[in-house]
């Protein structure tokens, strides 16, 4: 039986982001023709996870304990690779290298998985499997069911959307910053319920207008997903898990990086910016909520964009030609 390796991280320098996308990946693998192996850094969130789906792993601190695995396989998830690493590990395994930016020498990388946007444009030279754009996006198998039924859905009133999900459970954002971003909101919206997930605990506070429940950790997104009219998220994987599902997003980008992407998803009509954490303005923050709301042409744009922009059977056949 051929080995597959898993590396990535899930820790506070880098977020939960590059571990999600390797664990939503790994359950297009067939784990009867395979033997499936995670390592990485892992926090308990993630070890917990990994138990959940009776997936095998082993903690290392280091990437270049990589190079002392042995396995036919290895898909890598991590921005800390460097271009030297990523020579050594094409020449050891046949690597399959999740990338967003397009800004490293491959090396004759096996296979390049870029589900960005923008990534069908970037230039990527000698890489024999390119999977690139929305199509190629590592979707949960359970997912399908909610996107077919927003999509026939498609709730383009307002006032329907009375769900709203907040999410910044795998970024580093400061509690007292959380509390005036959930204070805008409370501020804009009124009889809602926002269910928010952040990684810590926050100070006790009172919200005026709206239901606020806080959750540190969750067992299920797909939970969470199949109930919210609306989410809110720091602009990075989870806007494309919101819009893959057809649920309309909004971001507030953490980094300047997930902002630029974001302005480039947003293009598509697939999410709606609302302003950064780096420059954080809660008068532009509301008057970009009271744009979205005062544009019914934004939702309709985005339930189309939804179902044109994402592939459901792409990434399978692709996974399993590179598995070959």
């Amino acid at each position: 039986m051929k080995k597959v390796l898993f590396y990535c991280n899930a820790n506070n320098h880098e977020g939960l982001g590059h571990f999600m996308r390797c664990l939503n990946l790994s359950q297009f693998i067939n784990q009867q023709q395979f033997h499936l192996t995670f390592c990485g850094d892992f926090n308990e969130f993630a070890v917990s996870l990994l138990n959940q789906k009776k997936i095998t792993y082993t903690l290392i601190k280091n990437i270049e304990e990589l190079l002392k695995f042995k396995t036919h396989y290895l898909f890598a998830d991590t921005y800390l690779i460097s271009d030297g690493m990523i020579e050594k590990l094409s020449g050891l395994f046949r690597l399959i290298l999740f990338d967003d930016f397009c800004n490293r020498n491959y090396y004759n990388t096996y296979a390049i998985i870029n589900f960005t946007i923008g990534a069908p444009k970037l230039p990527y030279k000698a890489v024999k499997h390119k999977l690139l754009g929305t199509s190629f996006f590592p979707y949960r198998p359970e997912w399908p069911a909610i996107r077919k039924r927003n999509l026939i859905l498609r709730k383009v009133h307002h006032k329907e959307k009375n769900n709203i999900l907040v999410m910044f459970s795998g970024v580093k954002l400061e509690p007292a910053r959380l509390i005036d971003f959930l204070n805008v909101l409370d501020h804009f919206y009124s009889k809602c319920t926002f269910h928010v997930i952040y990684y810590e605990k926050l100070p006790s506070e009172q919200f005026k207008n709206n239901h606020i429940i806080l959750y540190q950790k969750i067992d299920n997104i797909t939970e969470f997903y199949s109930q919210s009219d609306l989410v809110i998220s720091g602009g990075g994987l989870a806007k494309y898990e919101s819009a893959f599902c057809g649920i309309p997003n909004l971001a507030f980008s953490i980094t300047p990086e997930q902002h630029k992407e974001t302005i480039e998803f947003e293009k598509y009509y697939l999410t709606y910016h609302i302003g950064t954490y780096f420059q954080f303005d809660p008068k532009y923050i509301q008057k970009r909520i009271e744009k979205f709301y005062n544009t019914p042409a934004l939702l309709t744009n985005f339930y189309t964009a939804s179902q044109q922009q994402f592939n459901e059977n792409a990434l399978q056949e692709k996974i399993n030609k590179i598995l070959e």
